[in-house]
């Protein structure tokens, strides 16, 4: 975890650095100014860190101040760097052709203006994903199978993932959540992992609060990355308190379908119990009923196609902010949506139903997803 700690304050400060570098070269300032650049800095570089030692240490406010601010300041320089790469870049271009054409060098962006409208576009980038993070949606999607009895009702899942609570999101976004999710009325709620960051001994009232979704045929989850970040008891407390029955490399029948669960490597990097074998999970699977499985990342098993009939998973929150979507898919080649993996098997990959990290959203709207399952 140290190793983690430092590389990360270096990678983070050396952006940050970048940032202040840009700053002053447009204004300098005087040293009144430069000092409280300085320390709003070194500030926004601990927040992070600040908010794990305030929830531990129950400072509630403080940790959500921590979390407004060191959290949004990532996404605004993660805008502001790219832009200002692809004008240093611009500008590197421009140099090489006025080496040859001197009168190239009007096209040249100069700090301030640059810096402007580097500014403008970022502020109105954030002020866009504050908007499409709070217009959570429900999604419909439909997909049909011969493993129900023709002129069956559809089977009605609701998906939800990557909430996050947090500091930051918490009952008054919780609840528009439950709204949803009780307007889809759903047989099933899924829930695929990340539910939540905080502490189960602040957290528990909103566990009570999803606890009070009703769906006749069950309510399932399995763990994220994030519940063993936050500790694999925290967690399964968690899920408990809000009505989720674990699986955790099993499976359950739930109506006319079967739910299967399994674990999120990120256990075995923490070096807890972690299940992760999908063939075994599967091995309950008739071929009579829909195998339904929950896994967080949207990966598949070789030996899992055609064993299930829908992977439901999330983890990636749709790239939550762009550009960054275009690093996501580089590590997970899948896009948002419902994708055949098998002649008879399907994934569906949600964008994510809240956020981590910053509290806004850019060309990657969150949902709360109703699957229908109906008969062909």
């Amino acid at each position: 975890m140290g190793l983690f700690i430092a590389i990360f304050l270096a990678i983070y400060g050396g952006i940050n650095s970048y940032f202040f570098w840009k700053i002053h070269a447009a204004y300098p300032g005087p040293e009144v100014f430069t000092a409280l650049l300085v320390i709003f800095f070194i500030f926004a570089i601990a927040a992070p860190i600040l908010v794990r030692v305030f929830k531990r240490q129950g400072y509630v406010r403080l940790a959500w101040l921590a979390a407004a601010v060191g959290y949004s300041w990532m996404a605004i320089l993660f805008w502001f760097c790219v832009l200002a790469l692809l004008g240093d870049g611009w500008n590197l271009g421009i140099r090489c052709v006025a080496h040859f054409k001197p009168a190239a060098s009007a096209l040249l962006l100069r700090p301030k203006p640059a810096l402007a409208l580097y500014g403008l576009v970022v502020l109105t980038a954030a002020g866009w994903g504050l908007i499409e993070a709070a217009n959570i949606r429900l999604k419909e999607v439909h997909l049909s199978t011969p493993k129900l009895a023709h002129g069956a009702a559809p089977v009605r899942i609701v998906q939800i993932t990557d909430i996050h609570l947090s500091p930051i999101l918490k009952a008054r976004t919780l609840a528009k959540i439950i709204r949803l999710i009780n307007k889809a009325a759903p047989d099933i709620l899924a829930c695929t992992g990340d539910l939540s960051d905080e502490p189960y001994k602040i957290g528990k009232s909103l566990a009570e609060m999803l606890a009070t979704v009703r769906a006749p045929m069950g309510k399932f989850g399995c763990l994220g990355n994030h519940e063993y970040y936050t500790g694999l008891q925290n967690s399964l407390s968690f899920y408990q308190t809000a009505g989720l029955k674990t699986l955790r490399g099993e499976s359950v029948v739930a109506g006319p379908v079967r739910i299967v669960g399994v674990d999120d490597p990120a256990g075995l990097q923490r070096r807890e119990p972690c299940f992760l074998d999908e063939p075994v999970a599967l091995a309950g699977a008739d071929g009579m009923r829909p195998a339904i499985l929950l896994k967080h990342q949207p990966r598949i098993n070789p030996a899992s196609a055609g064993r299930f009939d829908l992977q439901l998973s999330g983890h990636l929150h749709g790239g939550q902010i762009f550009p960054f979507n275009m690093v996501v898919y580089c590590f997970y080649p899948i896009t948002p949506g419902l994708h055949r993996v098998a002649p008879d098997s399907y994934i569906y990959l949600s964008r994510g139903t809240g956020t981590w990290g910053p509290p806004m959203r850019l060309f990657a709207p969150p949902e709360v997803t109703l699957i229908l399952l109906e008969p062909e």
